[in-house]
């Protein structure tokens, strides 16, 4: 079974530090969720690593230093010219990852974030296993929600494993939902094979695209 889920969320413009913290800050209280597990420090990592809820990474002289913080804004850590990756995590109310970001210095616009990567567990196949349906649904759901909260130009989200793209939302073009999370429900096996999985919106193509077979209307022949 494939598992994992990578997204993209692109701002053409970019977005700058402080609105992303503040937006994320507000996201994550309204639905319970901490940069930090309750315990205090991140289980996976070996002290003293672990203890702050930011991970900057800094690249000079070929070498790679990493230092810790909870104060983003105030270290500024865009602005230096060595800068080469900021990693964080949301943790749930038992102190699983539930969502894991990360930008690279690619990926800045003068300063700004341009382009931001989240990871989740979860993968949205018709194939989707009954563990991953009840959080695969409320990410999803969340994931739209950023989307439009961060005023985001593109959010796209493919498979971890094998590349392939699963939703994508975008203030302009194409856009695909998919059909069971729409309808907060688990997938049915066949759903991928018989092309309803998915919903595919393409302004160049008419609602919904033509190879996606929609389910007829009701008194449809």
């Amino acid at each position: 079974m494939l598992r994992g889920t990578g997204v993209d969320v692109v701002w053409a413009a970019g977005i700058s530090v402080e609105t992303l913290v503040r937006v994320l800050g507000e996201f994550s209280a309204r639905y319970g969720l901490a940069l930090m597990p309750a315990s205090g420090r991140k289980s996976r990592l070996v002290p003293p690593h672990g203890q702050k809820p930011y991970k900057v990474n800094n690249l000079s002289g070929g070498a790679i230093s990493s230092m810790e913080t909870d104060d983003l804004i105030a270290l500024r850590p865009f602005d230096d010219p060595r800068f080469s990756g900021l990693y964080w995590e949301l943790y749930d109310a038992v102190g699983k990852e539930w969502f894991w970001f990360s930008v690279i210095r690619d990926s800045l616009i003068d300063g700004r974030v341009g382009r931001m990567h989240i990871a989740l567990d979860e993968g949205y196949f018709s194939l989707m296993t009954e563990e991953d349906v009840p959080n695969g649904i409320a990410k999803y759901h969340q994931l739209k929600e950023l989307f439009q909260i961060l005023d985001a130009d593109l959010l796209t989200a493919h498979c971890s494993t094998a590349g392939a793209e699963r939703f994508r939302f975008a203030k302009e073009g194409r856009q695909i939902f998919i059909g069971p999370m729409e309808e907060r429900r688990r997938p049915r096996p066949e759903e991928e094979k018989e092309g309803t999985f998915k919903i595919v919106f393409d302004p160049l193509q008419g609602l919904p695209a033509a190879n996606q077979n929609p389910r007829k209307r009701k008194g449809e022949q």
